[in-house]
């Protein structure tokens, strides 16, 4: 499934993650919406402390 914009764009998916979607539910539990890892763009490193050089 794809977007008009993006179809307007070229973009034609190859891929398509819902087939593994139950499995890693299942496995993982539901995603917490109100998880900063899921809710903002950059996951885990919105939340993890920055890395600094020494």
């Amino acid at each position: 499934m794809t977007t008009p914009p993006a179809e307007a764009l070229g973009y034609r998916p190859r891929d398509d993650s819902e087939p593994y979607a139950a499995r890693l539910v299942a496995e993982q539990g539901e995603p917490d919406p109100g998880d900063p890892a899921h809710s903002r763009v950059g996951g885990h490193f919105v939340t993890d402390p920055p890395i600094r050089p020494r």
